[in-house]
């Protein structure tokens, strides 16, 4: 189960429902998804937070290269795609029949884990002959923080709640919903509905204390990695910004994990 650091837990006993009807109804032949990336100029920015969560101390300076993102977390349609082209075995559980709910296409896919996305990363790659992967912390951080601007929040420094898929009522949006909430490359979602995974090792960054560094190690490290950017009106408004943290274990298929692509530029 996905664990919020300073005592805060989240993750499988979560009900999520999703804000489109007709939810018996199952999707038939989708047709081709591609997700649409864009440039982030790489550069250097101030990482973490002072005076935040542990997980988010001590903040530091970290430079990433440019890169391309996918504008929005991977969809269930573009998935599917995936799973129709391999054969693939296990689907996201919440699926019926083998194939999403036709009012869901549009809905972040999750019930996936890093096996998962990485046979679906390696098709994907295939046939946009592009090499893609996972986003480093640093990458989606830099992302959500407009860079330099060093932003609490992709849209600024002051929380606003309509310019994010807060969950309200656990109920999931479709990718997307909320332009105003964008980045200012126009990323969306970067707070707010799903976490995201990345590919960076569960770990206290650099600098921190060493006993609580130690501690996290032998608690996180081997099995478990960074996932950023979910937020929903039950938990602390503290949860909500571009720099907090959370670890999930690698294996772990989470009803509120999902991911999108980077490709280096």
């Amino acid at each position: 189960m996905l664990g919020l650091f300073g005592g805060r837990t989240g993750g499988g006993n979560t009900n999520l429902s999703t804000n489109n009807s007709n939810t018996n109804s199952n999707s038939q032949n989708p047709p081709t998804v591609k997700n649409e990336m864009v440039k982030i100029p790489g550069g250097k920015f101030t990482m973490g937070r002072s005076g935040a969560d542990l997980f988010e101390n001590p903040e530091h300076e970290t430079e990433v290269r440019d890169f391309w993102m996918d504008k929005t977390e991977v969809t269930n349609a573009e998935y599917y795609e995936f799973v129709k082209a391999k054969n693939y075995n296990p689907i996201p559980s919440n699926w019926e029949n083998g194939r999403p709910l036709t009012n869901e296409l549009n809905m972040p896919v999750r019930y996936v884990n890093l096996e998962d996305i990485k046979a679906f990363t390696d098709w994907r790659s295939e046939r946009d002959k592009v090499a893609y992967r996972l986003p480093t912390e640093e990458e989606w951080e830099y992302a959500a923080r407009n860079g330099s601007e060093n932003n609490l929040y992709p849209w600024g420094d002051k929380w606003e709640e309509e310019k994010a898929a807060v969950r309200r009522d656990l109920v999931l949006s479709p990718v997307g919903s909320i332009p105003t909430g964008a980045d200012k490359w126009g990323v969306l979602d970067l707070v707010g509905n799903v976490w995201e995974w990345t590919s960076s090792k569960a770990s206290a960054y650099k600098g921190a204390n060493p006993d609580f560094a130690k501690q996290v190690e032998e608690k996180y490290g081997r099995e478990f990695v960074v996932v950023r950017g979910a937020f929903n009106l039950n938990k602390e408004i503290s949860t909500a910004t571009s720099t907090f943290r959370t670890f999930n274990q690698v294996s772990k298929r989470d009803k509120i994990i999902g991911f999108r692509l980077v490709r280096s530029d």
